[in-house]
């Protein structure tokens, strides 16, 4: 239905879009990924109470066979207005900080999930809108892995990446994932709240 429905189409100019990804890639909405039913923010197990004031989302995944990358992702999310947006940003530096002071979290088998992050990640887009990066790493009892995101807003609407694999980030791929970020934000510097 998502392919069809006029505010799914709408938030869809504001993530990937198929041109940007090679032949070999195929992108598609998430499970449950074009409805509220899911969390949109998902850091180190924070509390985000801004989640509530979600009015639409989408999150699509590039997948390939043989991709380096364990989660490629990005997610569209119009908030009930501009207050609430700036709101989801104070939740993801609340998450961030808590986090750091604990190392992680506690599980639910209470076993620590360890959160290590990367603080001299440096992220300012070429927009007029406003952008957090994190980068950090990730041991739980599946494994370690590496998450890259960026956290980008404007107006009452967030347009997020997130980048995820199970080896650590180069400085070539961070580079080249700033630029993804950069274009990302270029696209959401063109959105009306009028439009949705």
């Amino acid at each position: 239905p998502s392919l069809v429905d006029q505010n799914q189409l709408s938030l869809s100019k504001y993530g990937f879009q198929i041109n940007d990804f090679d032949q070999l890639y195929q992108l598609l909405p998430i499970a449950r990924g074009t409805t509220l039913l899911d969390a949109t923010l998902d850091l180190c197990n924070g509390d985000f109470p801004s989640e509530k004031t979600r009015i639409l989302r989408r999150q699509v995944a590039g997948y390939k066979t043989g991709n380096s990358y364990d989660f490629l992702s990005t997610e569209t999310v119009k908030y009930k207005d501009a207050k609430s947006v700036l709101s989801s940003m104070t939740d993801v530096e609340n998450a961030i900080a808590k986090c750091k002071v604990n190392g992680g979290y506690t599980g639910s088998q209470g076993e620590m999930v360890k959160y290590s992050f990367d603080d001299s990640l440096k992220f300012s887009n070429n927009s007029t809108t406003l952008s957090r990066a994190v980068l950090t790493q990730i041991d739980d009892s599946s494994g370690t892995r590496w998450l890259l995101a960026f956290f980008q807003v404007k107006d009452d609407l967030a347009s997020h990446m997130y980048v995820v694999k199970a080896q650590k980030f180069t400085d070539l791929e961070i580079q080249r994932w700033k630029k993804v970020a950069n274009l990302l934000a270029i696209r959401l510097s063109t959105y009306s709240p009028l439009e949705l």
